[in-house]
């Protein structure tokens, strides 16, 4: 680990501390608003350290809200995900439309490129793990359904608890050389135990006609970029490849047929328009995804019966 840094209110005058400590969680996390609960001076102590690319900070401290909100968000570079493992009293975690209640052992994911809120009505204490988002999507984590639950379920919840606290406590002890293998163990870790808590979960036939439809759409909106894939259509919508693969399991068509009809039908469609006659085939079938002339007129006879060519005489 990292030298640890210590950030606390103990020597800021009362008035001042909890400006010091909006700025401080601010400065360890993401940018973040935040107000006390209560009246009295404030306390709170942030000691922070790092594994290779994911941090872990010690926060005990008192009441207070906080929120991540859309204005942060997009002036923000920063995309990163976070666990908060609970340590003392009772936090509130909510985000993407639930709430989540920690108690001490529970643990939950948010996500920073979304809204969030975390609510503390008494004092609390936790352990805060900071990482790059990406690395929870390329474990095959879909980030739309995993946020604001609970994550200690069953066996496999207990034993990722175990091995973050455990993490935490080895401090500096741990190499420089071996830290980059024990972050990817905590990351590892950490997506099995999302996968165990979100298998625990009935989908919804809505949400997953949901999920579906949000891929249709973004190949719909995408349509004339050429290398229109799976992977980038995951890439664009903050899931794993997987997750797409599994959204349209048992399909007929896989994404590359659906993306090849719906190219082939909007040609189709753009052959008969009139106020594209001034249009050649071959800049029809480029501004809607196609790289190769002759693959496209040969997909679209196989398609219509026809080549593109006929059809459009015929029109």
């Amino acid at each position: 680990m990292a030298a640890r840094t210590v950030m606390s209110t103990d020597e800021v005058a009362p008035q001042e501390r909890f400006a010091y400590w909006r700025e401080a969680i601010c400065d360890v996390f993401v940018q973040l608003d935040a107000e006390p609960v209560e009246d009295s001076p404030f306390d709170g102590t942030i000691v922070t350290s790092a594994v290779d690319a994911v941090e872990v900070s010690e926060v005990v401290a008192d009441p207070q809200l906080v929120v991540r909100s859309p204005r942060q968000i997009a002036k923000a570079r920063e995309e990163f995900c976070l666990i908060s493992l609970q340590t003392a009293g009772v936090g509130m975690v909510s985000q993407d439309g639930r709430s989540v209640r920690l108690q001490p052992g529970d643990f939950a994911l948010y996500d920073a490129t979304r809204p969030y809120t975390l609510d503390f009505r008494a004092g609390f204490g936790q352990l805060v793990y900071q990482f790059p988002r990406d690395a929870l999507v390329d474990r095959g984590v879909d980030l739309t359904f995993a946020t604001a639950r609970t994550l200690r379920v069953g066996a496999v919840g207990e034993v990722v608890a175990g091995f973050l606290r455990s993490v935490h406590r080895a401090g500096e002890e741990i190499p420089a050389d071996a830290a980059p293998r024990v972050a990817a163990h905590t990351l590892d870790l950490i997506a099995t135990a999302v996968a165990a808590a979100v298998c625990d979960l009935p989908e919804p036939d809505s949400l997953r006609g949901y999920r579906r439809q949000r891929v249709l759409d973004y190949i719909a909106e995408h349509l004339t970029e050429h290398d229109l894939s799976v992977a980038s259509i995951a890439e664009g919508l903050g899931v794993s490849p997987r997750t797409i693969f599994k959204l349209f399991e048992g399909d007929e068509m896989t994404i590359s047929r659906r993306i090849l009809a719906a190219r082939l039908e909007r040609c189709r469609r753009d052959l008969v328009d009139p106020l594209l006659r001034h249009r050649s085939i071959t800049e029809i079938a480029f501004r809607n995804g196609f790289r190769d002339a002759a693959h496209f007129s040969r997909a679209f006879k196989r398609a219509f019966g026809t080549t593109p060519r006929d059809y459009r005489r015929g029109s």
